[in-house]
């Protein structure tokens, strides 16, 4: 029996964001699908689910003192001692392994598009391990045909490497009809008004500059109470200090509710209750909370950029990113036009009826033992 090797670790943070959560529901995928493989998940501890492993599966735990660069070598050491047929990583760096098939999934490659938007640590750092895998690994995983294009434009990456399998999306998020479930979230978030929601790390790439800015349009135009808050779901980010100064620039801390990191379980029926999600984003490899509140029937302002309307096609205001006025104008149309709102959420519930992790992790799965 063939082994697979994959580098398991992000399982065990609990502060998970889109490519933790990416390697989170994609491995559990893994476990009802590969049953003619050996299946050895790398982690620094035990490894911590709420799914069970089926027998194939082992956790092999790598234990590393130090607090950096376990992949480059705790996780580099046990895959040239005791190589497995297939490695596959589902984040950015690929360890010195010796493995003979080597995959890797890049999910953008933004320090390389919009370098302004990252420290010049992460940038030199991002560029080395990006640059390393489309040298080394024998197949790259993209979730969009835009991060494929990227990959070929900025790194001439060999396009036959790349295999696109885009995202699935976790089914809890769906339309909640549950009213008391619905207003015990609103009761513990304290969300007593119409809401616009923003979920993504509190940075300048989200464009969060470009929210308040937008923000602070609408109330300077308006003479009483815009009649809704922008609810910012998130972990501070590069940029961060540029937002809580914005804010008070503006004093528009009335209309903001920052609720910082979420629990995934709280997610969809936060998203059930908000009158659009708002992704202004300035540069994307995917996008998940796209896809996440097409699920949940919500409406969505986002960019006019690739992977965006690759995802959303026509469910969603499309906007001009560097251009606040345009999303002013936006929250204004989505919280008053009834019948774009009923338009935008039909199509977007029909696009999202084509992404499952089940899927994902096939074409996944093909690309790793082809």
């Amino acid at each position: 029996m063939q082994s697979i090797g994959i580098d398991a670790s992000a399982l065990n943070k609990y502060f998970k964001t889109g490519v933790e959560w990416y390697a989170y529901y994609l491995i559990k995928a893994f476990t009802k699908i590969i049953t003619k493989h050996k299946v050895f998940l790398y982690t620094t501890i035990p490894l911590k689910t709420d799914f069970s492993l089926p027998l194939n599966f082992e956790n092999r735990i790598l234990s590393w003192k130090f607090k950096h660069l376990w992949t480059l070598g705790r996780l580099s050491y046990e895959t040239a001692t005791r190589p497995p047929d297939i490695f596959f990583t589902p984040s950015h760096i690929l360890p010195l392994t010796k493995s003979k098939h080597r995959v890797i999934t890049i999910h953008d490659i933004g320090f390389k598009a919009c370098p302004k938007f990252y420290t010049k640590l992460e940038v030199k750092s991002q560029n080395w391990s990006t640059s390393r895998a489309v040298k080394y690994a024998t197949k790259i995983i993209a979730p969009s045909n835009f991060t494929k294009q990227e990959l070929i434009r900025y790194y001439n990456c060999d396009p036959r490497k790349i295999t696109v399998a885009p995202h699935g999306v976790n089914p809890d998020y769906k339309i909640i009809t549950n009213k008391t479930a619905l207003q015990n979230i609103q009761s513990k978030y304290n969300l007593k008004t119409k809401y616009i929601v923003s979920i993504g790390r509190l940075e300048k790439k989200k464009n969060i500059l470009g929210i308040l800015k937008a923000l602070n349009i609408l109330t300077l135009k308006q003479k009483s109470d815009l009649g809704f808050s922008i609810v910012f779901i998130g972990n501070p980010g590069f940029g961060y200090s540029e937002i809580e100064v914005m804010i008070s620039k503006y004093k528009l801390q009335k209309y903001i509710i920052n609720l910082g990191f979420m629990p995934e379980d709280d997610m969809p029926y936060l998203l059930n209750q908000a009158s659009a999600l708002l992704f202004p984003s300035f540069y994307e490899g995917f996008g998940f909370p796209l896809l996440q509140a097409m699920r949940c029937g919500v409406p969505i302002i986002t960019s006019n950029i690739q992977p965006c309307k690759e995802l959303v096609k026509n469910a969603a205001i499309l906007i001009d990113p560097y251009n606040p006025e345009e999303i002013a104008n936006a929250m204004v149309q989505i919280t008053s036009d009834d019948i774009l709102r009923n338009k935008i959420t039909q199509e977007g519930l029909q696009i999202a009826q084509n992404f499952s992790w089940e899927k994902c992790a096939q074409e996944t799965y093909a690309a790793l033992i082809s």
